[in-house]
């Protein structure tokens, strides 16, 4: 409830954002423009996914993996606030954007098509391959 109506969440999220912003725009100066990327987790930091949690509390359930899915499958998560400022930020300073992330790889098509509904342009969305439930590689992955 607090993360969907209170102003402070927002705010929070925003400042956060914005002054990540300002760090990269520092961190960018005098780097090529594509040698260097950002990486960022999906829910919760990118994606705002209260409205499954919201519905799951009105059946008195909690996350299970089928739910999930079929809500990562709406592609209706909306966008952590400042979240699309911030890459666009990143891509202004020349910078690439990796969201790594252990949606499962049979829902990758769908969060990648749901970065997109809300502007965030991720050049590669790694999802967690069956049995990697560590994301150390899929980092390597992106460094490579």
């Amino acid at each position: 409830r607090w993360v969907r109506n209170s102003a402070e969440y927002q705010a929070l999220a925003l400042q956060t954002y914005r002054v990540a912003a300002d760090r990269v725009a520092e961190l960018a100066r005098g780097r090529p423009a594509g040698t260097w990327a950002v990486i960022l987790d999906a829910d919760e930091t990118v994606l705002d996914n209260s409205e499954y949690q919201r519905r799951r509390a009105l059946l008195d359930s909690g996350y299970t993996e089928p739910t999930w899915n079929a809500w990562v499958r709406e592609r209706a998560a909306a966008a952590t606030p400042g979240a699309v400022e911030f890459a666009r930020a990143v891509r202004a300073a020349g910078g690439r954007i990796a969201i790594v992330t252990n949606r499962a790889e049979a829902v990758c098509a769908d969060t990648r098509a749901n970065l997109a509904a809300v502007g965030v342009a991720a050049d590669v969305v790694l999802c967690q391959p069956p049995g990697e439930s560590d994301k150390n590689p899929r980092f390597r992955r992106v460094q490579e």
